[in-house]
């Protein structure tokens, strides 16, 4: 090897010499045996620098070995991915054993490999494949499981875990003297713009089977383990494999490979002197050619081999592997590569990494990019032992023909294809005789370019994939074919004439299907888009794909001065934000849960915004008012369609006129219909003065109320309250007083009576009045709303200490139905029955999901087995139900045990219940 022309192996040769001269003449001997010191290596304070000798002794072997070529490219792939596990291992290792860790560790009998129970790290990428390069990254992702790892959850198990994956990434990426073990990369995590670096094994499960994204699915199906506890690793990913491996043909994550590798070509930086240059899509210029990213290279072929594994790989498991190579072979076996195309691809592959392992080689650099200086080129070539660059670039230029056109085949002729069908099948529908004649001439007029929505007919043929892709979704549909067109020609109507958009929806299927879906299956999306038909410009932003940001991106909104233009934004913030949260969980990337906590964090997004209008309006630097969120949102559990309960407290030291008219402007800017809608509606009829007083009250004033003035059914209301928005020293008064209310000891007979009139108000006025209670959560028998009030009762028969006040609404609830509290003991005398608590969880959880699908899909009007497949599979594995039948009777026994409960509370109450109720008149609360 001509070590010269590397500077990188030429410093190693000269700082190494000696411990290069003792190593096995044989390149696979001593690598082993570099492999093996370096598993033996003892975590001291020197495991850093011994890592680095290691690697470098190691780094200089493995070249001579490839150039050389002693060895063949797997098995030296198979010995460089060894190595990096040694290092992970002992970098992982030496982590856990720093001083400041024993706190943290409770004693536990180490592993077989001396890992510490629990934590594994899966290796993704060419890691996972067996097929590490020079100088590659090594792609982590880290889980653990929470009955294994010997930490105390006192201790906050991922804060601890994250520290030692952080150290462990430190001691192997750590440059001292250019020189490190490798760079690490935990860019491929579930919710990697999170600062922790794992997660409990449980919740990674439910991110990727419920949230995760292609490019996830892509990333795993590479996973192997590398590091930790090795058995629970293969047992986490043995339970992804439903997951990773489709049993049906999942022709949709090939089509999203495609736009990756389009993305990739019109985006990546790396590629960006490639476009400019226009190198990109010519095979014969060999300027700064990217042997990974550019087209006809190891990426394309990457993609060939993935598309088709994920394909096929849930109906043949021979298909299953993550080795490029071996996959290539492997596809051949199984009949769906043909012998040209797998050597092809093969001999491709084996030339490609030749060149990128030599690239690396001479300066240690992660880089994939030909020289296209001289003086570089000859360096690369001398390194090689070659010295025609023109033989070079010729058989770089005959590889990336016959890979583009592999690729383009597998990615293109399936659409051609599926287009062609379509188009045959759209003229032979037989239902479009039988529409009526105002929707058969909408019909028409698609097919002949939707001139009707002003498209100029020189660009009618652009549209015929438009058309295609309805005439297919009317004839898949399971809904009245004649509403649809009367849905999507409204749409179509709503937004901009001239083509536009229609073009977007004909380039972008998914994005149809984004549209379309919710205008025929989910009225309150429907009305989101008429109001605000600009949504299809935000699905197509890149982040309309990516996790959600908690912080929402509403910066728009604030970037006019002009208070009407800012209203009109408001409104349009929230429907953009609403309708991707809803379609998020129409696709079944986020449950109802998820989405609950999302549409809480977005309603006190917008209450703080609304704040900020009005103060900067008012030329205020603080807003003179808190605001209390009562119901939902008190609760964190906004649903679709939920208004905003609020209560507005202010200073004692501010004028009192001065915060009612700050309030009035809030109300304003919140309730008033634009051209966008509402922002929310909102309902204050739950302050103190009722629906008539004025809006806001002081901070004295509602601490006097609640304290000596209120009755029980404004304390029932309370048990939801919290602030959610205002100064933090008002926030902290409101929840000072709220917590005196709820813990302070009540007169019981009180309590009983007002609540057991109550609860039979409820019942004669809303409770079970509608006539078809199929799916109306809140108001059926054994509904949400009785569930809701049997809880704020709990809570005020059992005064939960201060303390607990101030815990999140659901844990109080909880910790109010345990076995010993007074709601529990009176379930139990009355009914024999045990676990209120459990049951009680149980319902909040089974009701709260299920509204959310019945306001979002409107089951409420319609029978569940209306929805298309692709929703109701959503719903059943969002509510945790094997069938609908299955669902029903969650629906049957949830409710009776609400029922159940309700009446034995109700019994309870009124043992001394009045003969005439109406001789019971509710007065202030009275203490004990």
């Amino acid at each position: 090897m001509n070590e010269a022309s590397s500077s990188y192996l030429s410093n190693i040769a000269a700082r190494y010499a000696s411990d290069l001269a003792q190593l096995a003449d044989d390149d696979e001997t001593a690598l082993r045996a570099l492999i093996e010191s370096t598993s033996a290596l003892p975590c001291d304070k020197n495991i850093e620098r011994a890592l680095r000798r290691c690697k470098a002794l190691f780094a200089y072997r493995w070249s001579h070995s490839r150039i050389q070529h002693t060895l063949d490219a797997a098995t030296l792939g198979r010995l460089q991915t060894a190595f990096a596990e040694a290092t992970i291992s002992k970098a992982l290792a030496a982590a856990w054993a720093e001083p400041q860790m024993s706190r943290y560790v409770a004693k536990a009998e180490p592993l077989q490999n001396g890992a510490i129970p629990g934590l594994f790290i899966l290796g993704l990428g060419k890691l996972g494949g067996y097929d590490l390069n020079f100088s590659s990254d090594i792609d982590l992702v880290a889980f653990y499981d929470t009955e294994h790892l010997p930490v105390a959850s006192v201790h906050g198990r991922s804060d601890v875990v994250s520290r030692v994956l952080k150290r462990m990434a430190q001691i192997l990426s750590k440059p001292v003297e250019q020189e490190f073990v490798w760079r690490v990369d935990w860019r491929l995590r579930p919710n990697a713009s999170a600062m922790s670096l794992c997660m409990p094994s449980e919740a990674a499960q439910e991110f990727y089977f419920f949230h995760s994204y292609p490019w996830h699915r892509l990333a795993m199906i590479k996973a192997r383990v590398v590091a930790g506890d090795i058995d629970t690793g293969n047992a986490f990913l043995q339970d992804l494999e439903p997951y990773l491996w489709r049993q049906n043909l999942d022709y949709q994550m090939v089509d999203e490979i495609f736009k990756l590798k389009q993305k990739i070509n019109r985006e990546h930086p790396q590629l960006k002197h490639a476009r400019s240059s226009g190198a990109l899509n010519d095979p014969e210029n060999k300027n700064g050619y990217n042997l990974k990213l550019g087209r006809g290279g190891i990426r394309e072929i990457e993609f060939v081999v993935n598309g088709m594994q994920l394909l096929w790989g849930g109906k043949k498991p021979q298909l299953r592997t993550q080795n490029t190579v071996q996959t290539l072979a492997n596809l051949e076996d199984a009949g769906l590569l043909p012998a040209e195309a797998r050597q092809q691809l093969t001999a491709a592959y084996r030339f490609y990494r030749l060149l990128e392992d030599a690239l690396q080689m001479l300066e240690n650099q992660q880089t994939q990019t030909l020289p296209r200086e001289t003086a570089q080129l000859n360096r690369l070539l001398q390194l090689l032992g070659r010295s025609d660059a023109d033989a070079l670039w010729a058989e770089l230029t005959e590889h990336r023909k016959t890979v583009s056109a592999i690729f383009d085949g597998t990615f293109n002729t399936r659409q051609q294809d599926d287009a062609a069908d379509v188009a045959v099948r759209a003229e032979t529908m037989q239902w479009v005789e039988e529409l009526p004649a105002s929707e058969k001439a909408i019909y028409e007029a698609w097919q002949k370019g939707f001139a009707n929505y002003g498209v100029n007919p020189a660009h009618a043929s652009a549209l015929q994939p438009l058309f295609l892709q309805l005439a297919e979704l009317l004839d898949e549909t399971s809904m009245d074919r004649t509403a649809a067109i009367n849905k999507l020609h409204d749409f179509f109507v709503a937004i901009p004439r001239g083509g536009q958009y229609l073009r977007l929806l004909a380039e972008h299927h998914l994005l149809l299907q984004d549209i379309v879906t919710p205008l025929l299956y989910s009225p309150h999306m429907s009305s989101l888009l008429e109001q605000s038909p600009h949504i299809v410009d935000l699905l197509l932003e890149p982040h309309s794909r990516q996790e959600n940001d908690p912080a929402f991106d509403s910066d728009f909104v604030l970037q006019t001065n002009d208070f009407e233009m800012r209203l009109e934004r408001l409104r349009r913030f929230v429907n953009e934000q609403l309708y991707l949260h809803f379609l998020q969980l129409l696709r079944g990337e986020i449950g109802a849960p998820e989405l609950q906590r999302t549409l809480t964090a977005l309603a006190e997004h917008t209450i703080h915004l609304g704040l900020k209008i009005g103060c900067e309006e008012t030329r205020l630097t603080q807003a003179p008012i808190a605001v209390i969120g009562m119901g939902k949102l008190g609760m964190r559990a906004m649903a679709p369609m939920s208004d905003l309960d609020l209560i507005f407290v202010s200073d004692d030291n501010i004028d009192l006129e001065q915060a009612n008219q700050f309030s009035n402007r809030l109300q304003h800017l919140m309730e008033l219909r634009t051209r966008e809608g509402r922002a929310y509606e909102m309902d204050m009829r739950l302050r103190p003065s009722g629906r008539s007083g004025p809006a806001t009250v002081s901070m004295r004033s509602f601490a006097e109320y609640q304290l000596n003035n209120a009755k029980t059914w404004e304390h029932i209301a309370l048990t939801a309250g919290r602030a959610v928005a205002g100064s933090a020293e008002l926030q902290a008064g409101i929840t000072g007083v709220r917590a005196e209310v709820l813990s302070k000891p009540r007169d019981s007979e009180q309590l009983k009576l007002d609540a057991a009139k109550m609860l039979r108000r409820l019942q004669e006025q809303r409770i079970g009045k509608k006539k078809d209670l199929r799916l109306d959560v809140k108001l059926r028998s054994g509904g949400l709303m009785e569930l809701d009030y049997l809880c704020a009762c709990a809570c005020l028969l059992a005064a939960p200490s201060k303390a607990m006040c101030e815990k999140p609404y659901e844990e109080m609830v909880l910790a109010c139905c345990a076995a010993d509290s007074p709601a529990a003991k009176i379930f139990a005398g009355e009914t024999g029955v045990e676990n209120f608590q459990r049951s009680v969880g149980e319902a909040m959880v089974f009701w709260r999901r299920l509204q959310i699908w019945s306001r979002l899909t409107r089951l409420e009007d319609d029978d569940m087995e209306s929805l298309p497949t692709a929703i109701r599979d959503a719903l059943l594995i969002d509510m945790q139900c094997e069938s609908l039948d299955d669902l029903k009777q969650r629906i049957d026994s949830t409710s009776a045990f609400v029922s159940a409960a309700i009446n034995a509370l109700q019994a309870d109450f009124e043992k001394s219940a009045p003969d005439n109720w109406e001789s019971w008149h509710e007065a202030p609360v009275r203490w004990r």
